[in-house]
């Protein structure tokens, strides 16, 4: 079958062309992504003044302890439940 070679080597080419096309497709699909939705958050996030990492309090002396969440006997359905 003469065919063969040259059908292997369309695939071969076929499949180089789509791996560079999904290299450059996520890229610019991260880029968006992070210009338009990560960006703009942390915009409004700073603007508002809102501390989503709960970082404020840090540099004061003093312990950055935040109590967890206090149970005295734990059960099995809560500790089923993760979050």
């Amino acid at each position: 079958m003469s065919g063969e070679p040259t059908r292997r080597r369309l695939l071969n080419g076929w499949l180089l062309l789509a791996t560079r096309f999904s290299e450059v497709q996520t890229s610019v699909i991260v880029t968006l992504v992070y210009i338009l939705v990560l960006g703009p958050m942390a915009c409004i996030a700073r603007l508002t003044g809102r501390d989503l990492l709960h970082k404020r309090g840090l540099g004061e002396p003093g312990s950055a302890w935040s109590a967890a969440d206090t149970v005295v006997r734990p059960d099995l359905e809560r500790a089923k439940r993760l979050f």
